[in-house]
């Protein structure tokens, strides 16, 4: 039996999985029912082995529609990702990368499915979180980790437990060195609103004192998904660092960035042919999504997207 979306209260899950009879369901403005009328619709698509289009939604206006479809979309897990968000925590991030005009822009760009993958941090994933399930767009928590050999790879999560216990070992194993606003930026911490909740005076682009295959069995520990960033680039790339992928890293997905076509990486790098590849918009700007991966999973869960990935080419 599968599982509700992830995000739901309780009482939203008990709407969600309601099975004897009638149900309705009265609640103000911004309480959440089209986004529970949405995890229904991709609940009774997954659970009951329906097909999507056989479940009749209705709703007042097209507009309404449109975000109805986007909550059915991300709640059966299809449609465009972007696994590479940063958000004001990072530096050099643009400082209207904030929850509310992230997710704007996400569904301005017709994405599903998005990461907030700040440096070597996750205390902005949670707020992203609650706009997204508000919103009805998927947001997994995650980071970018950058390693004691200056790599850095993405890890994905399906919970902020498992993204907090990432971040306890990264706290103890970053050293400190204070953040110089002027080149680099503030990194902030914020709310759902995009209030400033603190500042983080420390570097956060700075290497964490992990070696790469480490992070990668911490990653995958705590249930994660492990994934060596920007594979293709000079800068902090795996490929550029090392060489090659170590054949002792458990790794099966690259990440390239918009530079470099899947074509182009394959034929650059034909010893790697047996790795599946994302490409991402590594996005530090609200104009920078790119939404190149598509992608059709079982349901939200990272296992299945994980599959869905492996499974894509």
């Amino acid at each position: 039996m599968s599982e509700p979306p992830h995000g739901l209260t309780e009482r939203q899950r008990e709407i969600v999985t309601h099975r004897d009879g009638p149900l309705v369901v009265l609640g103000a403005a911004g309480t959440g029912k089209t986004y529970a009328l949405g995890a229904r619709h991709a609940w009774l698509a997954t659970e009951g082995g329906l097909e999507p289009e056989h479940v009749l939604a209705l709703t007042h206006s097209v507009p309404a529609v449109d975000g109805l479809r986007a909550h059915v979309e991300a709640g059966i897990g299809h449609g465009f990702a972007e696994l590479h968000v940063h958000t004001v925590l990072s530096p050099c991030a643009g400082r209207d990368m904030l929850p509310e005009a992230i997710v704007e822009a996400a569904f301005f760009n017709e994405i599903n499915l998005i990461a907030i993958t700040d440096h070597n941090a996750g205390y902005n994933a949670g707020p992203v979180m609650k706009v997204g399930r508000r919103q009805g767009l998927m947001v997994l928590p995650g980071m970018e980790l950058e390693t004691e050999e200056e790599i850095h790879s993405i890890c994905l999560f399906d919970t902020l437990a498992q993204l907090r216990a990432l971040q306890k070992i990264v706290d103890e194993k970053l050293p400190y060195f204070p953040n110089n606003e002027e080149f680099f930026g503030p990194q902030w911490v914020v709310d759902e609103k995009g209030k400033i909740i603190r500042t983080e005076k420390r570097q956060l682009l700075f290497p964490v004192q992990i070696s790469i295959q480490e992070a990668c069995r911490i990653v995958t520990d705590l249930g994660g998904l492990f994934i060596p960033a920007h594979v293709n680039r000079e800068a902090y790339g795996l490929l550029a660092r090392l060489g090659t992928v170590p054949p002792d890293l458990d790794v099966q997905i690259l990440e390239i960035d918009r530079r470099i076509t899947k074509e182009a990486f394959f034929k650059r790098f034909p010893e790697l042919a047996g790795y599946r590849l994302i490409q991402s918009g590594d996005v530090h700007y609200l104009d920078g999504f790119l939404g190149a991966n598509l992608f059709s999973a079982k349901n939200t869960s990272l296992k299945a997207i994980k599959e869905a990935i492996l499974n894509s080419c």
